[in-house]
């Protein structure tokens, strides 16, 4: 997840073409990670049973934003990274088990 703290979120496809053009303007060489992301979409809940016990600390738990507007996009980010890279384990799961 390390290098995903260099990357940018956009809103939609139509801001990420706009990040491109930008990026070719100031002659960047190498375009950095885009996540494509709608600013519109609320925190995501996370089930109290795939929450971290009480007795130890979670990244959601200590990061905090300057913006506090765009707090949830940056969570949702996080939540979708992990969620993304956890999918294959879960699929080994019994359904029980989930």
């Amino acid at each position: 997840m390390a290098w995903q703290l260099n990357s940018y979120v956009v809103h939609d496809y139509h801001d990420f073409e706009l990040l491109k053009h930008l990026a070719r303007d100031i002659r960047m060489k190498q375009m950095p990670s885009v996540n494509i992301s709608s600013f519109d979409v609320p925190q995501h809940v996370i089930p109290e049973r795939h929450c971290t016990p009480a007795h130890m600390t979670s990244l959601m738990d200590v990061l905090e934003s300057s913006d506090k507007n765009m707090a949830h996009v940056i969570m949702n980010q996080i939540v979708d990274m992990v969620c993304g890279s956890c999918h294959d384990a879960l699929m080994m799961l019994p359904f029980e088990q989930l």
